[in-house]
């Protein structure tokens, strides 16, 4: 009887023992994967946003964080329970001196670290698609009809590739220094426009403001802004 009760006491305990062992690893490898996740997510989302000037991906990033976050807490919990559940006498090697299941904290370290990184590479690629700007028709599917329209002073045809073929047209001091001024009349008004280096680098003319039109008998006032820029006039340095 003795002999039954020391036997029945040593399992119990070595039961105890590996659950809160397991516990605790699983408790330790979700802090660590948390960790890895959030500084993996930030450099990633930080190499998108600067190879693709994405705008506004900041909060959709950190939306899709939450979510992914709750998910992988709950997938978690549910590893927690699933280990606590199982028996000592498994087949899976343990340290004899602390009772550790090394082998498993690793192989389940790295499938959760694969997962996460799959998670991570599909957000990316999800978001990258979103802010790829898409061709807009018109409510009956056809093409927008064209609301403008230019003539040149010589009827000919802007060449290819201005940004390429200009950059190294003048200096920017050069351009600044010119005192071409443009001047515009709109519906009997004049607005004029000085030369100046616009906040992108690159150099032109602004000008606009408050004017007043008359239509059908009617004035009414209107806002002017008109930019023009010159292409490859960043390079002007």
């Amino acid at each position: 009887m003795c002999i039954r009760d020391s036997t029945l006491t040593l399992m119990i305990t070595v039961t105890v023992t590996f659950t809160l062992t397991a516990e605790a690893h699983v408790r330790g490898l979700e802090q660590h994967l948390k960790d890895l996740d959030q500084r993996k997510f930030e450099l990633g989302v930080k190499q998108q946003v600067e190879a693709h000037d994405l705008e506004g991906l900041t909060e959709r990033v950190r939306a899709d964080k939450a979510r992914q976050q709750a998910l992988e807490a709950g997938a978690a919990t549910t590893a927690a329970k699933a280990l606590s559940r199982e028996s000592p006498s498994s087949n899976l090697p343990t340290n004899p001196s602390t009772g550790s299941t090394p082998s498993v904290t690793k192989l389940q370290q790295r499938r959760e670290l694969k997962e996460t990184e799959a998670k991570l590479v599909a957000t990316l690629a999800r978001f990258i698609q979103k802010a790829k700007p898409e061709k807009k028709n018109g409510a009956d599917g056809e093409k927008k009809e064209k609301t403008f329209a230019v003539e040149t002073r010589g009827g000919e045809e802007a060449p290819r590739n201005l940004g390429k073929t200009q950059h190294r047209a003048m200096k920017g001091t050069q351009f600044l220094g010119c005192g071409e001024t443009i001047e515009i009349e709109l519906f009997g008004n004049t607005l004029k426009g000085w030369p100046r280096q616009f906040s992108s680098g690159g150099f032109g003319w602004y000008t606009g403001g408050k004017i007043p039109i008359e239509l059908k008998g009617k004035k009414v006032w209107a806002q002017v802004g008109l930019n023009v820029t010159i292409p490859g006039s960043k390079e002007w340095l």
